[in-house]
């Protein structure tokens, strides 16, 4: 999406289910979902730069079963 000042920003929404060991320590999903979806992430990244011509300005992961979005670095 296209904010007012044209910046980009992509989010991905995911259903990864959150292992037991995850709920009591919510850093390791975000860990584990970052890593997992990291490649597709970096595709999308590749793809607005050759359409738009420039990078998009965050890239984000919703998580449906946490409800949270976690923006991902590369």
């Amino acid at each position: 999406m296209f904010d007012k000042d044209g910046n980009i920003t992509v989010c991905d929404y995911k259903t990864d289910r959150i292992m037991p060991e995850e709920r009591d320590n919510i850093s390791l999903f975000y860990a584990r979902l970052a890593d997992r979806h990291k490649n597709q992430i970096m595709q999308y990244d590749f793809a607005i730069k050759s359409i738009f011509g420039k990078a998009p300005s965050r890239l984000l992961i919703y998580s449906m079963p946490l409800g949270k979005v976690i923006e991902i670095k590369l």
